[in-house]
């Protein structure tokens, strides 16, 4: 499942192409169901200053893991 932490201003389509745009800078969460261990997630955005941030995320096992940043608009999410 997908599911944002707050408010956001538009809505977030998965698979397919789009910005979400949170309320303030938000860290993402990506839980998983099952075993997503051999998993990275390379998130990319903007900052609250509309400067471009990007991460990797590795996958958790059947628990959620966090982005060490906070985004204000996320452009992508690409799984490896």
């Amino acid at each position: 499942s997908v599911s944002i932490s707050g408010a956001a201003t538009g809505a977030i389509t998965v698979g397919h192409s789009g910005t979400a745009t949170m309320d303030m800078g938000r860290r993402i969460i990506i839980t998983s169901g099952g075993d997503d261990t051999g998993i990275t997630f390379a998130l990319a955005g903007t900052d609250w200053n509309n400067d471009p941030i990007s991460e990797v995320i590795t996958g958790v096992s059947g628990a959620a893991a966090s982005s060490v940043l906070s985004y204000k608009t996320v452009t992508s999410v690409l799984t490896a």
